[in-house]
């Protein structure tokens, strides 16, 4: 996650579903930005799925499949 000076995550609990995707090889925003992400969410108690794709600066189409399923699970529908 970058760090901004003045701006600080409200960590407070109950924290939202958080889904993470990162290339390994992406040359603009290194993977390590994506592993620290998911460490300092998962110590604030955060439920994550994280996944790494053996991409570049890219959305892998296997983690939009997988994200499908995973919305409908994380964000109820509303009810009539």
């Amino acid at each position: 996650m970058p760090t901004v000076e003045g701006f600080e995550l409200d960590l407070e609990r109950p924290l939202p579903p958080i889904a993470i995707g990162h290339g390994a090889h992406d040359p603009l925003i290194g993977v390590e930005w994506g592993r620290r992400a998911r460490e300092l969410l998962k110590g604030a108690g955060a439920d994550v799925l994280y996944r790494e794709s053996p991409l570049p600066h890219a959305v892998d189409p296997a983690f939009l499949a997988e994200l499908r399923p995973w919305l409908r699970a994380a964000v109820p529908v509303a009810t009539r």
